[in-house]
């Protein structure tokens, strides 16, 4: 079933430098491979406000959602969608509308020295609209469904950890992190691999020295740390200073790979297409690695032990099929450039 839908954006601030002017609020179009639609983007920099259409396939069951209106009303008494038995079909399309308008912002950004339109400084608004013509359009109000981190609870004594942790100046692999989080975060594969292999280098690095490592200052000070080395031997005799065997990172081979995408990334002529899945899994296998590290520094945190347990996102059989696909991926890459 297709439905136009229109979504909202505001622009949080806006700093516009050499005196650029808009003479009217532009209209942009970008093709979404993923909806397989075009979304339309009119820009309204006067008032900060972006509005975003496109014609999108729907299911039976959210058309049907949007389509009859709850029974429900909202505190304005307007009627009350409960979107959470098809929140992820719902979410996955937002969260192309939003892919594509950061495009639209980079662009801009860069070919007229637009500053102050940071990612993090635009956010939808609300309500959403909806028609089946394009031409009478009806408000969605919607419930959003609360998630919280794998279905975790945070207690007032995990936030004692955290000013703990501030009193103490013992903020963990903080800048390791901020790349780590900065890679989820991104929508363009390539720069997904980047980010996640810089949080690894990061991560380690500052493990060796804070265990006082003797060739600690040779790594910290190395642009291309061997990250297989660090996260294999190094590692495991480091983990065995108070075991009867040291550990070696789990994620070994995918992370060795993926610094060997990295490094074919920033080396090749021409751009390497990289699948979103294979991003996606060598992002996660990054994050169990510094979670891992974490775990060997503070094994007395419950809080870090718990993040580690949770932090795979895949089965053991998901993990091991995965690892060959991405493995035999960069292997292709590195045969045919």
């Amino acid at each position: 079933m297709k439905i136009w839908l229109k979504v909202p954006y505001n622009l949080k601030t806006l700093w516009i430098f050499g005196g650029t002017e808009f003479e009217q609020n532009p209209l942009l179009r970008l093709n979404s491979n993923e909806l397989k639609s075009i979304i339309s983007f009119t820009l309204d920099f006067e008032n900060k406000k972006i509005e975003a259409i496109s014609q999108v396939d729907v299911s039976d069951q959210l058309f049907e959602e949007i389509s009859h209106q709850s029974q429900k009303k909202s505190e304005e008494g307007l009627p009350l969608l409960d979107f959470t038995s098809v929140s992820e079909e719902f979410y996955n399309i937002l969260d192309e509308y939003d892919a594509a308008l950061r495009m639209v912002i980079s662009l801009i950004r860069s070919r007229f020295h637009i500053v102050g339109i940071a990612d993090d400084l635009i956010e939808r608004d609300e309500p959403f609209f909806w028609s089946s013509d394009n031409i009478h359009f009806g408000p969605i109000f919607w419930i959003k469904p609360s998630y919280t981190q794998l279905g975790q609870v945070i207690t007032q004594n995990d936030f004692q950890q955290i000013q703990n942790d501030l009193e103490n100046e013992t903020i963990p692999l903080f800048v390791a992190f901020r790349f780590l989080n900065r890679a989820w975060n991104d929508d363009i594969p390539e720069l997904v691999i980047l980010d996640a292999t810089i949080a690894a280098e990061l991560a380690i690095k500052k493990f060796l020295e804070i265990k006082n490592h003797p060739n600690a200052k040779q790594w910290i000070e190395s642009q291309a740390p061997p990250l297989p080395k660090l996260y294999g031997p190094i590692l495991e005799s480091i983990s065995s200073e108070n075991k009867k065997k040291g550990e070696r990172l789990p994620q070994l081979k995918t992370l060795d790979y993926g610094n060997q995408l990295r490094n074919k990334i920033v080396h090749s002529p021409t751009r390497i297409d990289i699948p979103e899945k294979f991003a996606g899994f060598y992002c996660n296998n990054v994050e169990s690695a510094i979670c891992h590290l974490l775990t060997l520094l503070y094994p007395e945190d419950a809080l870090w032990k718990s993040r580690f347990d949770h932090s795979c996102n895949y089965t053991p059989e998901e993990q091991s099929t995965l690892e060959k696909e991405f493995c035999e991926f960069v292997k292709n890459i590195q045969r045919n450039n």
